[in-house]
């Protein structure tokens, strides 16, 4: 499935809304889904796999109406549950049947409400990797966790989170760059939040990955220009600060050793839990 185009302005729909959907061995991409208006009730996908093969270069556009469930950019799963075969060396995703989503992409701005979780890229119930996909967050409000790049059992890794605007009141309260289903199976790494503007993240604690331990596996959190408040952040190995950013953080400090840049403002409302933190800059 290649290319197509779904644009919903109005009216209510009460199904799943795919941009291109391979319900066999297949792959699924450059499809993309733009929405206007009009109330959704169901998942809100760019391009989907149901079998073996690649969702790629997906994407979905919001800029206005209501969402009922989840938005992702692109989205591979199985069809009757997991398969969980292995890859030898130099096989492909045919030959070791597992599928990925990669370099998949949502975008919401402007007067917005989603009430599920948004992935840029979401791969459920197999060992395929969720790598290269991206989130960028102007406007809204969205009811559900933020994903750049969600795996089951596979890597998640270089995925974006990009948020400048819009407010994020999750159920869970956390905005994660890379994600693993079952963290001890797959690789996060490679991956970035950035944040910017003011948007309302006052309850939500930014996460370069969720590894069962406090290991950064080269991830890093940008402020640029930011000025408000988080809860806290966690796994990255860097966090930058640029000098027009003035950054409030109510929770927790980071546990894990990292290495913050700091040319603006940082304050922590209550005592950094890991002395071993680094900061460069101003304290």
């Amino acid at each position: 499935m290649e290319e197509n185009v779904v644009v919903i302005s109005g009216g209510r729909v009460v199904g799943d809304v795919y941009g291109g959907d391979a319900d066999a061995d297949g792959s699924a991409t450059g499809n993309r889904v733009e929405v206007t208006g009009g109330e959704l009730l169901g998942f809100v996908n760019g391009g989907g796999v149901s079998g073996v093969g690649i969702a790629r270069n997906n994407r979905v556009t919001v800029s206005g109406g209501k969402i009922g469930m989840g938005v992702a950019g692109g989205f591979a799963h199985f069809v009757g549950g997991a398969r969980r075969e292995t890859a030898g060396k130099g096989e492909t995703n045919r030959e070791k049947k597992t599928n990925s989503a990669m370099e998949n992409s949502v975008r919401i701005s402007g007067d917005v409400e989603i009430e599920g979780h948004v992935s840029g890229g979401f791969v459920l119930d197999s060992e395929g990797s969720a790598t290269g996909n991206s989130v960028e967050i102007s406007g809204g409000t969205i009811r559900g966790n933020v994903y750049g790049g969600r795996a089951f059992r596979g890597d998640a890794c270089d995925n974006t989170v990009v948020i400048s605007g819009g407010a994020i009141k999750a159920r869970d309260d956390v905005v994660y760059a890379g994600y693993v289903h079952e963290p001890k199976s797959g690789r996060a790494t490679g991956n970035t939040i950035t944040l910017s503007g003011s948007p309302d993240l006052a309850t939500i604690t930014l996460h370069g990955n969720n590894r069962p331990t406090w290991q950064t596996d080269g991830n890093t959190l940008n402020f640029k220009g930011f000025r408000g408040t988080i809860r806290g952040f966690s796994h990255f190995q860097e966090v930058n600060v640029d000098k027009d950013s003035v950054v409030t953080v109510t929770g927790d400090g980071p546990h894990e050793i990292l290495i913050v840049n700091n040319e603006g403002q940082i304050v922590f409302e209550k005592p950094v839990s890991n002395p071993g933190a680094f900061m460069r800059g101003k304290r």
